[in-house]
């Protein structure tokens, strides 16, 4: 048998707050936020706003199918809905789809698993599955939002209701009241909750079940070990033992019963075995009248152990060849340093805590999703691969059970890749969830551990924001692994050799390295030399430095030195790597280099003779300065911010400016050249020949201190006249001159320039062309002049037919008013310009808007017109339409015979002014309606049929033939009785209400007569039985039965009925049948005989045996209510001790009551062996059992073995003939195997021991 195990981490779903009403829901019902397995709280008000379907419901079945990739098994849970608190659901059932199950042999366990057992009760927080079909089984499939935190789980024991974190007092009300308010609505009811309507009445005179004590008091979990359990009161028939929930921290109650879990049971006393899931806290004894007993003190359970069933505990082994498992990690992991790191330091806890062979191998696997493949993989979720929201972390697990033992075969765990986690040693952030401690808990569960209620244990289930949990509990965490690895090495399971022990000198695990480093200056001046010094941890064999990290790995040595040559920060990055994994660090701007400073000053270049200059420089604190010159001499101190310079000669000098920053000592020097100006010489620049009316701009060369005045003749300055240029409006044609006048005002030299300008006439040309002109018209303008002219045109209100640059263009005037056009044309030899505007005024076209018909039906006429001007001409054209009469009238009909695109068009012309335009009207011509309606061909006299036209929105009128019509005839829906046997029919016509077009539709009906219904039951039956009467199942038939001579069970108007045959003789059935959907009644009757049931038996006891008081033809014999013997004898012998009830049968085949009950005790019952060979008693036993062997002809060996196979010593037995007593006195409690050799055989034999 193979199983498969997956647990899940779930995030925490953040909501606003937006009601007081969810601080009231914090304050009773939730925890603080924490992680379980590790799963992240999703608060109710959450779970409520997500859903899109909240029930109230009973799991009533269920049921497990594959997936359609075949790879994964699920399991759909049959849900009875009694309320719906959320979403519009009528139906009385829902299925919910959950990963796991089973499916011959084969089973998938998800662990945690959504907890949902046939016949508990509770609320349902749901959304839709993904799934719509698997295997070809459709449904409407649901999934539980939130996983296990979606299902509100009712304890009516206990009067609360719990969820994965939270418990509700007050059931039902609390719960209620808490999703009514959450939902802001009522629920809804569909049916009654059977669960608060069947309420057990408590026997005050019957005493109170108590639970005295239990022994051991501290006892593991998975492991098959027994608990002994001592009260009084808890009946003879076997109840159930319920234990804290692992799983939630104990919140809530996990149940077992049946003889499995629970082979002995008593009136005083219960051996029970502790599920894999149970944790420390109090205890339930639940008898079968739903009698509650409560330990008052706690049970403590260190530590849970998988577990394939109640006392086979799933175990490790030598799976890779050496000595145990092997972990792969998934690219993405391996890139991961830290995370690596973290999860190595997880799993050398647990190698060097319990020496468990847990190995891992650094080739990668590919980043996807773990699959069914042998392979155990750790990864992050990533493109192929991710988890649902919420899931921190996912652990699966699978295993195969042979029958004589069971071992994990694949193990692998998935890590959210969007979680805030903390890798590091020390904790660097906050709120984080710390990976070592998460890693290191999931392979606990590799490990074969479960969970635990210790809030220290790493086991337990759940942990919150910025805790550490990296360290095992010597009484939990470590005894279970140390319990599981001696289970481990017992012998050979299933043909596989036992896993071999790690020690503590190869436990440890080689790590990733970690990158640091040093440098020795972080700062200077440019040409800064720098060592690198390597401080990387965990021995790195390979070194990469990127010394300015531009993306090029620059040495390749552990230790290398470089010469910064430019300044700047520069940031260094540092990979390293060994044959574990590699990392990088970088340390931003850890090196400085500074810049030399950047010497300026301002001051005069060009200066006069023997001119005196200061120049200055802007002072940095922390800086400091020195000055020379040459072709001049210093005046005054020089290594101040400012000097000051006497010019003695030319032509060229210099001076130059050393600046220091103090700080660094780096330094840079600026010099620049000056000229020494000799008297100055202007020259004037500008245009020599221009245009009449021209403005121009002449200009001397800038010198300094040398001031201009201008002069002009044939023309006006316009502005200032002693700057640098002058700004010239020519007003006078032909030879014209331009003066300056320059003085240096440091030397008072003077010179003076006279610059000669020749001035152009303007053209002159005639403009043509017309002034008026209608909207969208062609008008063609056109100028005189010589051939020495150039043109360019420009409109508004028009635009261009022809080249605008011609002595004539073609304009089409587009829009109503004024408009203008202006050409400008050009001397070609002067390139002088002038230009002419023409104003043009634009005349609206008449365009009278068309009215009419624009939504006629096909094959009618439409009439249109437009506005009646006597000063129009009219012109009308249809298109997919005949015009009807004259088309010059301003209106006229159109006979619309074509349905298409139809258009009718208007061209009208104002006579006064010639201009012309068209109008255009769509019409929409309408279809004739198309009268359809569905019926059957055939019909039943006497019934109403109901029928339906096709189309809607319409204006009906039914007629029937051979048929009545109920209710109005004019609907889309018509209710007919047909009247007469034969051919009738039923005529629909159909108008449409917008066109008033019709249509109509004639169809025959067969009019047959309709046979009563038939009644299905047996002729012949028993006084005092119930039985099924049937008939033809049709939804659309209303049923009334009644009966004389008996009584209806069940309800009168189902397809079938149960009735309860009390009186001897005839019966009649009678059948009424109600064609609701055909407003139509009949019935049927039958006969039934109905023969007498023997009397009530009495059991009898005389010594061993059992007899009936009553003599019959057939004996039934049941113990606990389960049929065990049918015989002919009236004598019975029991063996096993419980509560026995007799039932016989008559000569008709007519079963009587049950007898009263007879309780009958029998040491030993549960467990006696008698295998022909092997009778063993007593059984359960305290100090020693007797072992009875019959036909055993050679005896050669005899050995005692506890449920984990370990053989226990001390066992001398003493055989006298074919009995064997054996001593138990030193074998403490629990369950155990005898092995008994026959020569080449082995017998079997199961012992319980009580202490």
């Amino acid at each position: 048998m193979q199983f498969f195990f997956s647990e899940e981490v779930k995030m925490k779903t953040i909501l606003p707050t937006r009601l007081l009403f969810v601080f009231l829901i914090s304050l009773l019902a939730m925890p603080g936020m924490t992680y379980s397995c590790p799963i992240i709280e999703v608060p109710l008000p959450v779970r409520v706003a997500n859903s899109t379907l909240i029930i109230e419901g009973k799991i009533i079945d269920k049921f497990s199918l594959w997936n359609n990739q075949q790879n994964l098994i699920l399991t759909i849970h049959k849900i009875k809905v009694f309320k719906v608190f959320k979403g519009n659901f009528q139906e009385s059932e829902v299925e919910i789809l959950t990963e796991g199950g089973k499916i011959g042999d084969l089973e998938h366990i998800i662990y945690p698993n959504d907890n949902l057992i046939v016949g508990d009760y509770g609320i349902f927080c749901l959304e839709k599955s993904e799934y719509s079909s698997l295997s070809g089984y459709k449904g409407n499939f649901y999934k539980i939002y939130a996983t296990k935190q979606g299902y509100i789980k009712f304890d009516k024991l206990n009067n609360v209701a719990t969820d994965y974190f939270s418990e509700y007092k007050g059931l039902p009300e609390t719960i209620y009241s808490i999703i009514e308010k959450l939902t802001g609505q009522k629920f809804r009811e569909i049916q009654k909750n059977d669960l608060f309507n069947n309420e057990i009445k408590d026997n005050k005179d019957k005493p109170l079940v108590t639970i005295n004590s239990f022994t051991p008091t501290s006892i593991t979990a998975g492991t098959g070990s027994i608990l002994a359990i001592n009260g009084t009161d808890f009946g003879a028939a076997r109840g159930s033992v319920r234990f804290r929930n692992a799983d939630n921290g104990g919140i809530d109650y996990i149940t077992v019963s049946g003889a499995t879990s629970i082979p002995f049971w008593s009136e005083t006393d219960i051996l029970v075995i502790v599920p894999k899931n149970a944790c420390s806290g109090t205890i339930q004894v639940v008898t079968t009248l739903n009698e509650v007993a409560t330990s008052s003190t706690s049970l403590i359970v260190p530590y849970a152990v998988q577990s394939a069933s109640e006392t086979l505990p799933v175990f490790l082994v030598n799976l890779n060849g050496s000595g145990g498992y092997t972990f792969r990690f998934s690219q993405s992991f391996l890139r991961n340093t830290a995370a690596l790191n973290a999860f190595l330091r997880a799993l050398e806890t647990w190698r060097c805590g319990t020496y468990v062979n847990f190995g891992y191998t650094l080739t990668p696997v590919q980043d996807s999703c773990p699959s069914y493949n042998n392979v155990n993989t750790i990864t992050f979720t990533n493109q192929n691969c991710d988890l649902s929201a919420g899931i921190l972390a996912q652990t699966r697990f699978a295993y195969t059970n042979c029958g004589t033992g069971a071992f994990f075969y694949e193990m692998d765990i998935i890590f959210s890749r969007g979680i805030n986690w903390n890798f590091d040693l020390n904790r660097t952030c906050t709120p984080c969830v710390d990976f070592q401690s998460v890693a290191l808990h999931e392979l606990g569960h590799c490990h074969s551990l479960g969970h635990s209620c210790g809030t220290n244990d790493v086991m337990y289930y759940s942990m919150p924001n910025d805790v550490e949990r990296r360290f095992l509990n010597y009484d939990s965490d470590l005894a279970g692994g140390n319990f599981v690895m001696d289970s481990s090495r017992v012998f050979n399971r299933c043909s596989r050799s036992p896993m071999e022990a790690l020690n503590s000198s190869n436990c440890s695990v080689t790590y990733s390295p970690v990158a640091k480093f040093s440098v020795s200056a972080t700062q200077g001046c440019k040409s800064l030399s720098v060592n690198f010094n390597d401080q990387s941890e965990n021995n790195p064999t390979n070194w990469s430095w990127d010394i300015d990290n531009n993306g090029t790995y620059d040495y390749f040595i552990q230790n290398p030195s470089h010469t910064y040559n430019s300044p700047g920060s520069y940031s260094v990055k540092l990979k390293v790597s060994n044959a574990v994994g590699s990392d990088s660090t970088i340390k931003i701007n850890i090196i400085n280099v500074y810049p030399a400073p950047n010497p300026n000053f301002l001051g005069d270049l060009s200066v006069c003779e023997n001119d005196s200059v200061i120049y200055t420089t802007t002072r940095l604190n922390g800086n400091s300065y020195l000055w020379s010159v040459t072709g001049g001499r210093i005046s005054g101190v020089n290594n101040s911010d400012t000097l000051k310079v006497i010019w003695l000669g030319g032509p060229n000098g210099s001076i130059t400016l050393k600046q220091t920053v103090d700080s660094t000592g780096c330094t840079d020097s600026l010099t620049k050249s000056v000229v020494i100006n000799p008297l100055p010489s202007p020259k004037i620049s500008g245009y020599e020949k221009l245009c009449f009316g021209s403005q121009a701009i002449y200009k001397v060369t800038p010198k300094p201190n040398v001031k201009s005045e201008w002069f002009v003749n044939g023309g006006v300055i316009n502005g200032q006249n002693n700057n640098d240029s002058v700004i010239v409006n020519w007003n006078r044609a032909g030879n014209n001159t331009v003066k300056v006048i320059q003085t240096d005002t440091l030397s008072s030299c003077r010179d003076s320039a006279l610059f000669s300008v020749i001035v152009h006439p303007l053209p002159v040309v005639e403009f043509n062309g017309e002034t008026n002109s209608c909207l969208n018209t062609q008008i063609l303008y056109y100028v005189k002049g010589n051939d020495s002219l150039s043109y360019y045109w420009s409109i508004t209100n028009g635009r261009f037919l022809s080249n605008k640059e011609n002595d004539s263009v073609t304009v089409i005037w587009d829009n109503i008013g004024q408009g203008t056009i202006k050409v400008v044309f050009v001397n070609d030899s002067t390139l002088c310009l002038d230009s002419l505007v023409r104003n043009v005024t634009i005349f609206q076209a008449p365009s009278n808007p068309i009215s009419g018909d624009s939504v006629v039906c096909l094959n009618t006429i439409g009439n249109y017109y437009t506005i009646n001007d006597s000063g129009i001409e009219y012109n009308w054209k249809a298109h997919n339409g005949t015009i009807l009469g004259s088309n010059s009238n301003y209106q006229v009909q159109v006979l619309w015979d074509v349905r298409s695109k139809n258009r009718l068009t208007l061209v009208q012309k104002d006579l006064a002014t010639g201009c012309i335009d068209s109008s255009i009207f769509d019409v929409t011509v309408n279809a004739l309606p198309r009268a359809t309606f569905n019926a059957e061909s055939e019909a039943y006299s006497g019934c109403l049929f109901k029928y339906s036209a096709n189309a809607s929105a319409l204006i009906y009128k039914w007629v029937a033939n051979k048929g009545k019509i109920e209710g109005p005839d004019d609907g889309k829906e018509v209710s007919v009785r047909w009247t007469e046997e034969g051919t009738g029919y039923l005529r629909l016509v159909l108008t449409n209400p917008s066109t008033k077009c019709k249509d109509s539709i004639t169809k025959n009906i067969e009019i047959r007569k309709l046979e009563p219904p038939p009644i299905i039951i047996s002729s012949d039956v028993c006084e005092g039985t119930f039985d099924t009467v049937f008939t033809s199942n049709n939804q659309i038939y209303s049923l009334k039965w009644q009966v004389n001579g008996a009584k209806l069970a069940t309800n009168e108007i189902n397809s079938y009925a149960i009735v309860y045959w009390n009186n001897i003789g005839i019966a009649k059935i009678k059948l009424v049948r109600t064609i609701q959907f055909y407003d139509y009644v009949d019935s049927s009757e039958k006969e039934v005989i109905v023969n007498p049931k023997p009397e009530k038996p009495s059991i009898i006891k005389d010594n061993d045996n059992l007899i009936s008081s009553i003599s019959a033809a057939e004996y039934d014999w049941y113990l606990n209510d389960l049929l065990i013997a049918t015989n002919s004898q009236n004598v019975f012998k029991p063996t096993k001790s419980g509560t026995y009830k007799l039932k016989i049968k008559n000569g008709f085949g007519c079963y009587s009551d049950f007898s009263d009950p007879v309780n009958v005790s029998i040491v030993s019952v549960d467990y006696d062996i008698d295998l022909d060979k092997l009778i063993i008693k007593p059984n359960p036993a305290r100090d020693k059992i007797s072992v009875e062997l019959n036909n055993v002809s050679e005896l050669t060996g005899i050995k005692l073995f506890d449920i984990m196979g370990r053989e226990i010593d001390g066992i001398f037995p003493k055989v006298t003939t074919n009995i064997i007593d054996i001593d138990l006195s030193h074998v403490t409690q629990g369950i155990y195997t005898l092995q008994i050799r026959e020569g080449a055989n082995t017998i079997i034999g199961k012992i319980i021991v009580i202490k």
